[in-house]
């Protein structure tokens, strides 16, 4: 049985995602050729995860990753942000970088608050023994066929 587990640094869309295939995908151990868990630490660096969570013979693994900024606002959010701060926080963010060099800047500072590019990294380079399929939640919808293929969903 093909095993599809879903992980992502968290606010970049693994609850959606995992929500959106359940209806496609059974939930061990209803049994079926394919099966969706979603346990353990999904938000997790790779080297943080117990290899007990990756010994499903035939494992696809979805990494889903977003723009670091549309984390941190996420995250804000998350936290207990009222949308007038989180206003706040664009339009601060908006006069502060007009150039790319400044968005660079930001990614940066941002990253270093979230430790983003570390736990993309740790995911990217980690020779994992199954495969892993790297998604941008911002153009996650232009891609469902190219996830179907992935997972090997059918034509319903």
């Amino acid at each position: 049985m093909t095993t599809v587990r879903i992980f992502g640094p968290g606010a970049s869309g693994t609850r959606f995602l995992t929500n959106t295939l359940r209806h496609y995908l059974p939930s061990p151990p209803l049994g079926g050729r394919l099966g969706l868990h979603h346990r353990n630490n999904t938000h997790a660096p790779y080297s943080e995860i117990s290899p007990e969570c990756f010994k499903e013979l035939d494992l696809r693994v979805i990494f889903l990753y977003a723009d670091p900024r549309n984390i941190f606002l996420s995250n804000m959010k998350f936290l207990g942000c009222s949308e007038e701060e989180m206003k706040d926080i664009r339009r601060h963010h908006i006069e502060r970088n007009v150039g790319t060099d400044d968005v660079y800047r930001v990614a940066e500072e941002i990253d270093e608050f979230c430790g983003l590019e570390n736990h993309f990294d740790s995911w990217l380079y980690s020779n994992a023994p199954f495969k892993i399929a790297f998604i941008k939640y911002e153009i996650l919808l232009s891609n469902s066929e190219s996830i179907a293929d992935f997972v090997s969903i059918g034509p319903r």
